[in-house]
């Protein structure tokens, strides 16, 4: 019975043409504490034009926020919950989206009910390891590394307990970024930090103290 499927399908399609129509512009910038109206002509014109600027980051294909919305929507209707991750990309030097499977992402809310932290799993052959972190060629675990053999790479993301609030480095921003393996031991393949959580995780609906939604 494919009932379910073409529901779900309906679903993310009415909530994409509603909320986030790809052919329209479907949002605008305001500045806070102040109504729009009554600001002066420019600073009016200058909204449009930021406006204008952020809608052409979010269309350029590269970013893939269209599909990575629909996906996201899919994973509502299907799941209760989906998971968006927004990230600059330095060698394309854009912003881009993308959409991971809830059976990969594992969730925690701080004491407002907010999701705050998400650790991620990525397989990862030795041969991928080594391009994304060339440091980790020498390590006994990727020169022993058989064919295709996998690695368990997780992402970890979460608020960061200790920082110098007057530093300017990745380590210091509010939100620390560990990418580490469980195969590697301790060691870590990467710190660093971002200055907003980058991972968007709606929740349809859900009863109190869930942390996971229902669809």
């Amino acid at each position: 019975d494919g009932t379910a499927p073409w529901a779900a399908e309906e679903f993310a399609s009415g909530m994409h043409s509603m909320l986030t129509d790809s052919t329209q512009r479907w949002f605008s910038l305001s500045v806070l504490g102040e109504e729009t109206h009554r600001l002066s002509r420019e600073s009016q014109l200058w909204l449009e034009e930021l406006s204008d600027i952020v809608y052409h980051a979010f269309s350029l294909p590269k970013a893939n926020l269209n599909p990575t919305l629909h996906e996201n929507y899919l994973d509502v209707a299907s799941f209760g919950t989906s998971i968006q991750y927004e990230f600059w990309d330095p060698r394309h030097k854009m912003l881009r989206f993308r959409a991971f499977p809830l059976a990969a992402c594992r969730i925690s809310e701080n004491a407002d009910g907010e999701v705050d932290m998400v650790f991620r799993d990525l397989p990862m052959s030795a041969r991928q390891i080594v391009e994304v972190w060339p440091h980790t060629s020498e390590w006994r675990e990727i020169k022993n590394a058989k064919g295709h053999e996998k690695f368990l790479v997780v992402h970890a993301v979460m608020p960061r307990q200790e920082r110098d609030v007057r530093g300017f480095t990745a380590k210091n921003k509010p939100y620390a970024s560990f990418y580490f393996s469980p195969d590697f031991g301790e060691d870590v393949l990467e710190e660093g930090g971002y200055d907003l959580f980058p991972y968007n995780v709606p929740r349809w609906t859900k009863m109190a103290g869930e942390i996971y939604g229902r669809s």
